[in-house]
């Protein structure tokens, strides 16, 4: 167990106790090379936004409406989920269509709600 001679031994190491000295803080080296960097990764994104990503002699691909009866069929031709989650773009499309006079979006409709409160 702890006697007084374990407890004076501990004060005597407390007191000859003397911490070192701190290792400098490591200096930034060329901060400028972070701005050229990031300037070029801006550049980079800039041109590649500017390209076109269609090749010469290819058509743009005609956009047809997203429905649930299209959704379907994409599912039950393709090989797998991820196959047809791939080939629909996953991408909320515009409908190319415009709507029939008598027929409405579901979106004007609900927008066009009043809430009670």
């Amino acid at each position: 167990m702890n006697g007084p001679n374990d407890d004076e031994q501990f004060a005597l190491y407390l007191k000859s106790f003397r911490p070192l000295p701190a290792a400098p803080l490591p200096r930034r080296r060329k901060p400028w090379m972070l701005f050229a960097v990031g300037a070029a990764a801006a550049l980079l994104i800039a041109v590649l936004s500017l390209v076109p990503s269609r090749r010469a002699g290819q058509k743009a691909a005609v956009l047809e409406p997203n429905t649930i009866g299209g959704a379907n069929l994409l599912l039950a031709n393709s090989p797998s989920w991820k196959s047809a989650i791939n080939e629909a773009g996953f991408a909320f499309r515009p409908s190319p269509k415009p709507f029939a006079p008598n027929h409405r979006s579901a979106l004007e409709i609900l927008s066009q709600e009043t809430l009670k409160k």
